[in-house]
């Protein structure tokens, strides 16, 4: 069964503020509906996403991973003869056959969680929270070593807040908690990467499930000031996300981080000509609207500098053409590299591009 919110604010659960109280919250703050929410999506219509650079931590598929290994399963039943407990759904409210993430720690610890969200307001103060529950049964002659969880907030390659959940204990029944943390974004970029770290090393009592994360706007922004002289953001996305985007999934299929340069981007049918149409998104604004794919490549030409940090590709499957799916080869030349990224859509996925000032 799930956890009703109130049972939550019983018991007061501990907050990742306690560790830092420099990230106290903005007592003037109303905090809006999110702006960023991630629940993995259900059976029916996948939303979880692929994670990056996870060193100590691969996906696996089922319901029981392995240590070192996460999946993405809507219930947990009789893991490794019993020793987790049985999650029958995962904690969203209301949804059907839900995903959550679980996670079975690793030997030595490491991230097991790093995504880029982008769209975010310069300045701006935000807070993020996200639900854990920790799947271990207590044990006969075994020292629990319950996982903590620290959470960082990076923007240009830096730190701009990191906070800790403290031991996420075993419980007699399953038990959802809820952890939150504040922070201020940079004032030359709308982009984070978010990052969870479990610091405690594989063992007893330390595996867990993640759900429901997101990212709340402060009503009342607090001003944040500088010394760097910085070139004006142009590319903040006030464009609103259009219904072929919102409507389908956008897996990130190649990420790039160059130096300041003008890239092209070249689009070529990847296979027998087929009559393939796409249409391109820059930036939540259409650039190419149902182009042909051939031998002869659609060309687009973008700058990547101070003012242009960050790009968003979203490639619209507009048909299948005669040979489904709808499958294509973009080549991207930036100064004197060059990258090939073969691209399959459909009319329930795009594929996304992101293009980022190194």
């Amino acid at each position: 069964m799930k956890f009703t919110n109130s049972f939550y604010t019983a018991i007061l659960f501990s907050q990742l503020l306690v560790s830092n109280p420099l990230l106290a919250q903005n007592n003037n703050c109303i905090y809006k509906d999110p702006v960023f929410t991630l629940n993995f999506g259900t059976l029916a219509k996948d939303g979880a996403p692929t994670l990056y650079n996870l060193k100590n931590y691969n996906k696996t598929t089922g319901s029981c991973p392995n240590d070192g290994f996460y999946s993405f399963t809507t219930a947990t039943n009789n893991c490794f003869a019993g020793k987790w407990h049985s999650l029958p759904e995962d904690h969203t409210p209301g949804d059907v056959n839900g995903k959550m993430m679980i996670v079975n720690a690793a030997e030595k610890p490491g991230d097991f969680f790093a995504l880029t969200v982008t769209g975010l307001t310069p300045g701006a103060q935000y807070r993020v929270s996200a639900w854990f529950a920790n799947i271990c049964k207590y044990a006969s002659g075994c020292v629990p070593t319950p996982p903590v969880i620290e959470i960082t907030v990076h923007a240009n390659d830096k730190i701009i807040s990191s906070f800790k959940t403290g031991e996420i204990k075993q419980t007699d029944v399953p038990t959802w908690q809820n952890y939150t943390g504040e922070f201020v974004m940079v004032a030359n970029t709308d982009v984070i990467s978010l990052q969870m770290k479990d610091l405690t090393p594989g063992g007893c009592g330390n595996d867990f499930a993640l759900d429901d994360i997101e990212i709340n706007l402060c009503s009342q922004p607090i001003p944040v000031t500088t010394t760097e002289t910085t070139a004006p953001i142009q590319q903040i996305f006030v464009t609103p996300v259009p219904n072929v985007i919102k409507a389908r999934a956008n897996p990130i299929i190649k990420q790039i981080t160059t130096e300041e340069t003008e890239l092209t981007i070249e689009l070529y049918d990847n296979g027998e000509i087929d009559g393939d149409t796409v249409s391109i998104y820059h930036n939540n604004e259409l650039v190419v609207s149902h182009a042909g794919i051939s031998t002869k490549p659609v060309t687009l030409k973008l700058k990547v500098d101070k003012a242009n940090p960050h790009h968003e590709l979203v490639m619209v499957a507009d048909n299948l053409g005669r040979i489904p799916p709808n499958t294509s080869l973009m080549v991207i030349t930036a100064g004197k590299k060059r990258y090939e990224v073969f691209i399959s859509s459909s009319e329930q996925k795009n594929a996304k591009v992101l293009i980022d000032l190194q």
